[in-house]
Order: structure tokens, then sequence, then C-alpha cells
């Protein structure tokens, strides 16, 4: 086996998986997003909380709808964007 010393950046599928898993299995509400604000995983515990299914969310942007009348950065917004502290103490 030879080492090249190159660093493998593929995503891992099981990892994927795992973490997939990991949120899905908490009994707190939680959603994910990525870089691009899309909804990745929405658990079960947050479709109970707001009567979202996940399907109506996933793959968009608009995590915002299923707590706010119009559309508003949610907490996970403002994380990936950074952002200052009195913005933050609305949430």
């Amino acid at each position: 086996m030879v080492n090249s010393g190159a660093v493998d950046r593929s995503p891992d599928p099981l990892s994927s998986t795992w973490a997939k898993q990991l949120v899905e299995a908490m009994p707190i509400p939680m959603f994910v997003v990525d870089a691009q604000h899309r909804l990745v995983y929405w658990n079960t515990a947050c479709e109970k909380l707001t009567g979202v299914p996940a399907g109506s969310l996933l793959g968009t942007t608009r995590a915002w709808s299923a707590f706010y009348p119009g559309a508003r950065p949610v907490l996970a917004d403002l994380a990936l964007t950074g952002s200052r502290p009195e913005d933050l103490e609305r949430y």
C-alpha cells in the first residue's frame, strides 16, 4: 500500500449515514442546514413540534416557515453567515 500523503476529502457515506441516524435518534427537535442554508435533516422530534413533515422542507431554504409567519433567518442561518451579538439577542 502506497501512502502519497494526500488527504482524501471525498464525502464519507458512512459518516453521512451516521450523522443522519444521530440527528434522527435525538429526542430534541433538531434540523441541519448545509453551507447554502438548505435543510438537509429535519428529525422526527422537529416534525412533532412543528407539525411540518420533513419532506416538505428538505432541500429548501425555508426552515423559517415552520417557526415564523414571514421569511427571516433562523439561528442556524446566522451561525453560517456570522452575526453581530445584537442580532443573536432576538433568539
